[in-house]
């Protein structure tokens, strides 16, 4: 009697593209700025019955929207985790497959109780609470079509979800103790400053959050002034003449003769090779592989003859003028993230055609990579001397890749580096973002502190300001006061409006 009415019910709906057997389901995910597309296979028979009758119409409706837009892959995950906790439900039931175009928002709750029940059993909070998110909106919809009575939309009346959003404080860059560079002397954590009244308590702060950043920013400001100083000597290396000897040195290109050379023949040598690998990218052919017995000679000499840090890879050094480094990326990342109050995900997905300028300002603008919206446009004006300078060197890395022949002529994209890739030749986006950060604290003495505490300070400071949270919610591009009081639900915070 079951397989009857499963059978009737299927050949009833067969309009609706149930007896479809497979779908293919098209995700998508974006990491370090390159995107990969996955198809995942559903299939009809991995799932219970009666379950299908009325949720593969909408899988299907949902594998021909993929077609045309990718999922996100973590939203498919989420949903795949519902629909499995919801499968494992008795009400739905075979003998309930007759009742699906009549169910009450009273059943669908305590389904849905159910449901987050099991998740939160068998999953993490967060987990639990993006797959309840997304599967209850599926049901919603996949429903509705039988209700035209509007009853299901009552659900959202009726059901109340348990598994909230947990929002805890994002931590700050005053957060925390260090040694201040000008005094040598620690400095007490910003919720531990002494204070005599309200009023003072909070320009002691205001002045504490300005003073952490203006450290950060201080060593932003030294790393692209020597970053620019050593390209200007670098400059100079490219133009140089080859010594009296390139004959010889010619001779012994691939073979050398294991002897020693005269710093005049060492910048020589660098200069032959910073030619010789500028014409292959500019001819399109694999570079020339490095002379052995030179390699740590040249190296050491150049790096100290450019005053910068002993480079690893050669053609880290053959392109030093080209893509910035590690540390120079990281400095100019950094003074933008605090001037536009972006995730670093957006400074990262920045692109050439999304900066406008004028006279006066530079207008930047990015995407949010969770949601692909686009962040707010953010105006900085020219006298801002230390941002123009990040955002130029950003802007001047990318045209000489395109210049010297490295990137195709429509590349957009910043923050590329020297390591081509094998297949296509063409320069890799950075990565390890953490990884360079902590490199540069390390290397200007900063306190600890990550990228999301630099974009957590910066909005902060915007919410001490006179408009206060709502100007903070407009900078962080958020739509309403939930998701900024990640940033402002502190101790600090709390202290502040005690």
């Amino acid at each position: 009697m079951r397989a009857h009415l499963v059978a009737a019910k299927i050949s009833e709906l067969s309009s609706n593209k149930v007896t479809s057997g497979t779908l293919e389901l098209r995700t998508s995910e974006r990491r370090y700025g390159k995107e990969s597309i996955r198809t995942r296979i559903l299939r009809l028979q991995d799932w219970d019955t009666a379950f299908a009758i009325w949720a593969w119409p909408n899988l299907v409706n949902l594998s021909e929207a993929t077609a045309l837009e990718p999922l996100h892959f973590s939203a498919w995950d989420s949903l795949h985790i519902g629909l499995h906790a919801l499968e494992k439900d008795l009400y739905w039931s075979v003998e309930s497959a007759e009742l699906f175009n009549a169910v009450e928002p009273e059943a669908l709750a305590r389904l849905f109780e159910n449901m987050e029940t099991y998740l939160l059993e068998n999953y993490t909070h967060t987990m639990a609470r993006q797959a309840s998110t997304v599967t209850r909106k599926f049901v919603r919809e996949a429903l509705a079509a039988y209700n035209p009575e509007g009853r299901i939309s009552r659900i959202k009346t009726v059901y109340k979800t348990k598994l909230l959003r947990r929002k805890n404080p994002q931590k700050i860059i005053s957060d925390g103790i260090f040694i201040d560079p000008s005094t040598g002397e620690p400095t007490p954590p910003v919720s531990a400053l002494r204070h005599s009244t309200a009023k003072d308590l909070k320009e002691k702060v205001e002045d504490r959050l300005k003073l952490d950043l203006k450290h950060i920013e201080t060593a932003c400001l030294n790393e692209i002034n020597s970053y620019e100083n050593a390209c200007k000597k670098l400059a100079l290396l490219r133009e140089i003449a080859l010594p009296k000897n390139a004959a010889f040195i010619r001779d012994n290109y691939h073979h050398p003769t294991k002897i020693e050379l005269s710093e005049r023949d060492l910048i020589g040598l660098f200069s032959l090779y910073l030619q010789t690998d500028l014409k292959a990218a500019q001819n399109k052919i694999a570079p020339q592989g490095f002379i052995h017995p030179y390699a740590r000679a040249i190296t050491s000499y150049i790096c100290q003859h450019l005053e910068i840090q002993l480079i690893g890879r050669f053609s880290d050094l053959l392109r030093y003028d080209t893509f910035l480094p590690a540390n120079t990326a990281i400095a100019c990342a950094l003074v933008i993230q605090i001037r536009t109050k972006w995730n670093i995900s957006s400074v990262i997905e920045m692109r050439k055609s999304s900066i406008t300028r004028s006279r006066s300002f530079v207008q930047l603008q990015s995407i949010k990579t969770k949601v692909f919206n686009e962040t707010p446009a953010v105006v900085i004006e020219t006298t801002d001397e230390l941002a123009m300078k990040a955002i130029s060197l950003v802007e001047r890395s990318l045209d000489q890749s395109i210049k010297r022949g490295y990137s195709q002529a429509t590349e957009e994209r910043f923050w590329l580096t020297a390591r081509l890739d094998q297949k296509t030749g063409i320069p890799r986006r950075r990565a390890n973002w953490g990884v360079h950060l902590r490199n540069f604290r390390e290397k200007h003495n900063l306190q600890p502190f990550s990228l999301e505490d630099v974009r957590a300070q910066a909005l902060t400071l915007v919410a001490l300001g006179q408009d206060g949270a709502f100007a903070a919610m407009e900078a962080a591009g958020h739509r309403g006061m939930g998701s900024i009081a990640a940033y402002l639900d502190s101790p600090l915070h709390q202290r502040l409006n005690a």
